[in-house]
């Protein structure tokens, strides 16, 4: 028998803003050849599970200091980019969050604002 469903059945909780030191990392995806306005570019995506909560960033692959690309891998990284690093790494690894929303006309989003290292 298919179950059946209405529309309160996606609505969803938002993660509260603030800082949480139990973001787990659970998996990197690569997407190649994505779709932009600049023409196609790759992108990375990391999933985290923060209190029960599933979390997505997706950053484009690009060679800037201003990037959000920059920003997770500095702060991921406890801000040592000396050595090569690298996401996948990470999987199964906590991390210390603040999370912000980010309100659009359809929802309100919960982003990563900062990150580091969970000691």
């Amino acid at each position: 028998m298919m179950e059946s469903f209405t529309e309160d059945f996606f609505e969803t909780d938002v993660l509260p803003e603030g800082k949480y030191d139990n973001a787990k990392l659970t998996s990197v995806r690569k997407e190649e050849g994505v779709e932009t306005d600049k023409g196609l570019r790759d992108r990375i995506s990391l999933h985290f599970d923060v209190d029960g909560y599933y979390i997505v960033e997706k950053m484009y692959i690009i060679k800037s200091h201003n990037s959000k690309l920059y920003r997770f891998a500095k702060g991921m990284s406890g801000d040592n980019l000396e050595d090569d690093f690298n996401f996948d790494d990470c999987v199964g690894d906590y991390f210390t969050v603040e999370i912000v929303h980010n309100e659009t006309e359809d929802r309100i989003w919960a982003n990563i604002e900062k990150i580091v290292p969970t000691h």
